[in-house]
């Protein structure tokens, strides 16, 4: 009997609509400006994201707030990945112009990890993050 009313509900029941999940801090990256070094670091999941490529490519969207990392965005410069442990970018440069472009305050602290990420990937097929970089 119990099977019988248990199909029975089944059958009347109607699908919930999907629900996205978000895992915060899955994909995620971290500027670090210190006197022991200056990097980038991505989440293992975001560089698999993006294909675990060897070398990405940074562009700066100021007056959207965004951060663009991807294999190829058309930029003059890439910049190698080093993943002996998570993968990081390890360039002063980078994090500086990061700091300057998005008006970073490291004064009280020298790291700051930014966990709003989207990949996406256009007609091309590349793989690209979408970093908001709001504080």
């Amino acid at each position: 009997m119990l099977k019988e009313h248990l199909q029975a509900l089944k059958d009347k029941a109607n699908e919930l609509p999907p629900v996205k999940t978000r895992v915060i801090g899955s994909m995620a990256i971290t500027v670090v400006r210190h006197k022991c070094g200056n990097r980038v670091t991505i989440t293992p999941t975001l560089y698999e994201a993006l294909g675990s490529p060897e070398t990405v490519q940074f562009s700066i969207v100021t007056e959207e707030q965004v951060l663009l990392i991807g294999k190829e965005l058309n930029m003059k410069n890439s910049y190698k990945i080093s993943t002996t442990r998570k993968p990081t970018i390890y360039r002063e440069s980078l994090t500086k112009q990061i700091a300057v472009g998005f008006h970073l305050d490291f004064s009280e602290k020298s790291s700051i990890t930014f966990s709003d990420v989207e990949v996406d990937s256009p007609e091309d097929g590349t793989m690209i993050a979408v970093v908001k970089m709001k504080v």
